[in-house]
């Protein structure tokens, strides 16, 4: 069982803190080496357990943090509720990936570089399926590091990063297996025979570089005579003080504050992170008439909150869309982060959260929202994980990103990993995207994932720069993922061969 554990050390060591993104590139060799001895159906799918519990493990490790010391449960708790709604449901998902790898497998190079990795996002691609699931730490956020690698998101999306980093794998682990075994063959002799494999090795690696290199001389990232100036505020206010019910004026006077509205340039924007207008009963029209009154006509808020469903018997969680000229919308959050947001298994595990609701309502409303500065996508908190969500908002018509989220909960790497979602995002529909959190990180996020500006973790501060809007349609949000229905032909046909031979 050494083979998995390592597969998912490396692995983790890829993502934040460690941030050694190049063991992306390798980080599976263990694992399908040892998977490609053909070891029985039952140690096929232990193997793959054990590495799922490993992914889990190694990059969510934070979800203890979070039951231990905000929503205070005991360690016991804690270890219970990893072990059966984390560990337990994504060791399952590697074990079936492990057991078809078995089926499908041939000690061919075919296999190694099309068939895997088409497994590999296929088996991604059911984390954002199944409702107990969230998409967390896919293989090609650690390509994020690799700088030009990455920029090819706006053909393939973070899902084609994903198909080629395992392709590097799977190539390379073919390439170590036939080297092991060349006996007294010689290095040139062994060379020439797997030219093939080499050549797929260094157009997968090189490739992307290439194009990430001659993409970002192209790309526009700044257009000045779109231009408009945004504060993304950061008041860090504990998750008590923001649920206990009491301050709730005191903490809008502060967001108030730290917008500098009276300072700020014309047009302007202010984004506030999740849930700050987190008292629905307070939220009304009064409430609204006041904060228009404090913005001034030529600015835009985007704000957090909770909003009661029509009938008033549920809660949305909202982005307020506030204008100066006295325009307010909402986006409703579509994607409830399970247990937290929702109950996928019918109960209610974790239970109430102060005055949180403990179960929110999906919203229906357009992803894309009408405002005096341009068209805005929107997404809450986790919502960016989830890449068709946040394609679709370009679909219809966004020229600039906003992400609204409360990172807080939680602790250690997550907050690095979660940003390193938006960045994806912003590739691979090239557009800015302005990101605001309630302890860190916001950040000014432009086309090419870097960072203009980004806040310190857990410090009080608003962070603010200049974006631009964008009108261009890349590839990727024209065509959406269209390696997933490249990966799913190369598995059926692998399946229609193997029945019959």
């Amino acid at each position: 069982m050494a083979a998995p554990i390592i597969t998912a050390f490396l692995y983790s060591l890829s993502f934040p803190f460690f941030s050694l993104w190049p063991l992306g590139f390798a980080a599976l060799i263990p694992f399908l080496c040892v998977l490609a001895k053909n070891p029985p159906v039952w140690k096929r799918a232990a193997l793959g357990f054990v590495l799922g519990a490993g992914l889990v493990l190694g990059t969510a490790h934070w979800l203890f943090y979070a039951l231990i010391h905000e929503f205070e449960k005991p360690w016991t708790t804690a270890v219970l509720f990893v072990c059966g709604f984390a560990v337990l449901p994504y060791g399952l998902l590697y074990s079936c990936f492990s057991v078809v790898f078995g089926y499908l497998k041939k000690r061919s190079l075919y296999f190694f570089c099309l068939v895997f990795p088409s497994l590999w996002v296929l088996t991604e691609l059911l984390k954002q399926i199944v409702p107990i699931m969230i998409p967390w730490a896919d293989l090609g956020y650690a390509a994020l590091g690799g700088g030009y690698y990455v920029q090819v998101a706006d053909l393939c999306g973070g899902v084609g990063i994903s198909f080629l980093l395992a392709m590097v794998n799977g190539t390379a682990a073919y390439l170590a297996m036939d080297f092991s075994e060349r006996n007294e063959q010689s290095l040139t002799l062994w060379l020439a025979k797997n030219k093939e494999a080499i050549a797929v090795l260094v157009l997968a690696l090189g490739g992307p570089v290439l194009y990430g290199m001659a993409r970002t001389a192209q790309i526009e990232t700044f257009n000045k005579d779109r231009a408009v100036e945004a504060a993304l505020v950061q008041a860090s206010f504990s998750q008590k003080e923001r649920w206990s019910g009491l301050g709730f004026i005191n903490r809008v006077r502060t967001y108030v504050k730290l917008s500098s509205f009276e300072n700020a340039a014309s047009p302007f924007v202010a984004v506030w992170p999740e849930t700050v207008l987190n008292s629905s009963a307070m939220v009304n029209d009064d409430f609204f008439r006041e904060v228009i009154q404090s913005i001034g006509p030529d600015a835009l808020l985007i704000s957090g909150g909770l909003r009661k469903t029509p009938d008033g018997h549920g809660t949305f969680n909202s982005a307020f869309f506030i204008s100066g000229r006295g325009r307010v919308s909402a986006y409703d959050k579509h994607i409830l982060l399970p247990y937290s947001e929702n109950t996928p298994m019918g109960k209610d595990v974790l239970g109430d959260y102060y005055t949180a609701p403990s179960q929110f309502v999906p919203g229906v409303s357009p992803l894309a929202m009408d405002t005096p500065m341009g068209k805005m996508g929107a997404s809450i908190c986790f919502e960016i994980l989830y890449p068709g969500h946040v394609r679709r908002s370009v679909r219809e018509g966004a020229q600039i990103l906003v992400n609204l989220s409360n990172d807080s909960w939680f602790n250690s790497t997550m907050p690095y990993m979660h940003l390193d979602a938006a960045r994806m995002r912003a590739i691979e529909n090239r557009r800015w995207l302005l990101r605001a959190s309630n302890s860190g990180f916001c950040a000014l996020i432009a086309p090419d994932g870097s960072i203009q500006a980004r806040s310190e973790l857990g410090a009080r501060q608003t962070v603010r720069g200049d974006y631009s809007l964008s009108d261009d349609i890349t590839p990727y949000t024209r065509f959406g993922p269209w390696i997933l229905y490249l990966a799913g032909l190369i598995v059926a046909a692998a399946v229609f061969r193997r029945k019959r031979s």
